[in-house]
């Protein structure tokens, strides 16, 4: 899983991040046999977890956390709703929801 915790991440940053890990693991991976999957985390004191969200979806994040009801940690993450019909309208790729 990969954190924003401090909710200071730009779309940018998230996607190089992400890059990196899903290269570094793939090259684990090809060794042992084995695909790791990779989470994102973001918060939202910017006001940027949705589109990190995204971010973090175009470039190959398996699972993306969210919050309910307006419900999160501390300033919250992003609500799964914006999240939800971002994906469904396929501005973010072909992710399952």
């Amino acid at each position: 899983m990969l954190c924003d915790t401090a909710g200071h991440a730009i779309p940018a940053g998230v996607r190089a991040l992400l890059r990196w890990t899903r290269r570094f693991w793939t090259s684990k991976g090809k060794r042992q046999g084995a695909r790791v999957a990779i989470e994102w985390h973001g918060h939202d004191d910017r006001g940027l977890a949705l589109t990190n969200a995204l971010a973090a979806v175009e470039s190959g994040a398996d699972r993306i956390h969210a919050c309910g009801l307006g419900i999160g940690e501390r300033v919250g993450q992003h609500a799964h709703r914006g999240f939800c019909s971002s994906t469904r309208r396929g501005s973010a790729g072909s992710t399952a929801i």
